[in-house]
């Protein structure tokens, strides 16, 4: 694991394989571990960069107030470490991730070669669309998260949370100790709620992307999570929509094959679109 320190702020960072760089983004209550399945089928071929956000992993906490908390500035992280990397890199995004990809491409696409968005959180995608009733069942999750650590009921939010994520039952298969680590972790999910919630994407804005892009969401994700990446794919000049068979929301965990095989795939005609 590397540190970058970025205006007194530890960004931890894990490099694997060797090859093109890939800059791989992680869900919210993860780490960049999560892409470790992902990772080792991709190192023969590519050097991979997972970073750990806000809070997540070994990064710092989130240094201002929860509800300031922004993917443009999870953004900021993301583009420090690619300047370490020292070349143009391919960036995917999952879930927070996505979103915060999904900004870097729109402010900073300039060492960017191309962009997967696996699900991303950019609610405000919905909103402008007059999708409210998708866009309302997430906040109400977002908040209900928010307002149940605040009264107290942080196992009961993260309950919530990993089962809404994941499948039923999630939290009660979780070992104890792992439980301890997801409560540790609670000012930086209720802030990075916070970020989710203050997306600020339109459609039009899209339109602005030259990259490459690859937009994946699991055949058996939520519907709001389904047709963000659906707006996204409609919106981005050449996206391309991939559905992951018999996934949810967590792909990267339970479905690495299926994401590393369509991950290769792009970045492969992403590569070969330069020549």
């Amino acid at each position: 694991m590397a540190t970058l320190s970025m205006d007194g702020i530890a960004v931890h960072y894990r490099e694997s394989g060797s090859g093109d760089p890939v800059v791989l983004l992680h869900g919210g209550g993860s780490s960049g571990a999560q892409w470790k399945g992902v990772c080792g089928l991709l190192a023969d071929r590519f050097r991979t960069i997972t970073i750990d956000h806000y809070g997540h992993g070994g990064t710092a906490p989130w240094p201002g107030p929860p509800e300031a908390r922004s993917h443009d500035a999870e953004a900021e992280l993301v583009r420090g470490v690619i300047e370490r990397v020292g070349e143009p890199a391919h960036l995917v995004g999952h879930s927070y991730g996505g979103g915060v990809a999904l900004r870097m491409a729109l402010l900073c696409s300039g060492p960017l070669r191309s962009l997967t968005l696996l699900e991303p959180i950019a609610l405000s995608i919905l909103r402008h669309r007059g999708e409210h009733a998708l866009a309302r069942d997430y906040e109400d999750f977002a908040r209900s998260f928010i307002r149940d650590v605040a009264a107290g009921d942080v196992e009961g939010a993260w309950e919530r949370f990993l089962d809404g994520n994941g499948e039923p039952g999630t939290w009660a298969r979780t070992p104890p100790e792992a439980r301890a680590k997801f409560v540790a972790m609670t000012p930086a999910i209720a802030s990075g709620w916070y970020a989710n919630l203050n997306h600020d994407t339109a459609p039009d804005d899209c339109g602005a992307i030259a990259l490459p892009t690859l937009l994946l969401h699991g055949e058996r994700t939520k519907p709001h999570f389904r047709r963000i990446t659906e707006l996204l794919a409609e919106h981005i000049p050449g996206a391309r929509l991939q559905v992951l068979p018999g996934a949810g929301h967590m792909s990267p965990l339970t479905h690495p094959q299926a994401v590393a095989e369509a991950l290769a795939a792009h970045l492969d005609e992403a590569t070969a679109a330069e020549a």
